[in-house]
């Protein structure tokens, strides 16, 4: 079963990334997303594009500190957790430690997802998303990141 096409975001939704990323100097919020599948990756940034995110792509974490270094604090990280060198556990502990505040999501669609997005979340992440996902699941995410919850 496919999901449905991206639509674009409500207002709402719109207004809220803004409130959120209106700190910001640049004229467009930041999202660095490290995803090892190609397709995955470009839905991705296809939908945070869509939420008005400059989207810089990496293939695993350390590529993703490798733009982390080049172009400063994101706005938001989303990683996925299954990638091979450094993989996104190891990504979100590591930008914990250089950027304590970044609002990170990770996303799994491994066979035990619900215990690597656990322990992600015991390493810092701010939520998670299960693949497969949709539109409104990444917004929702992208918003709860950004206001700082769940945890």
């Amino acid at each position: 079963m496919s999901n449905p096409p991206p639509t674009s975001p409500n207002a709402a939704t719109q207004a809220t990334v803004n409130a959120h990323v209106g700190r910001r100097t640049t004229a467009q919020p930041v999202a660095i997303v490290a995803e090892d599948h190609a397709d995955c990756r470009r839905g991705l940034e296809m939908i945070l594009c869509k939420l008005g995110f400059q989207v810089i792509t990496a293939g695993n974490g350390h590529d993703a500190l490798d733009l982390y270094a080049r172009h400063g604090r994101p706005d938001v990280l989303i990683t996925d957790l299954s990638m091979p060198g450094m993989n996104g556990e190891e990504l979100v502990e590591t930008m914990r430690d250089i950027e304590p505040d970044v609002p990170i999501v990770a996303i799994s669609g491994a066979d035990d997802a619900n215990w690597r997005l656990f322990t992600a979340q015991l390493a810092g992440a701010v939520t998670v998303l299960r693949k497969p996902f949709t539109l409104d699941d990444v917004q929702d995410a992208v918003i709860t990141a950004l206001s700082g919850g769940p945890l």
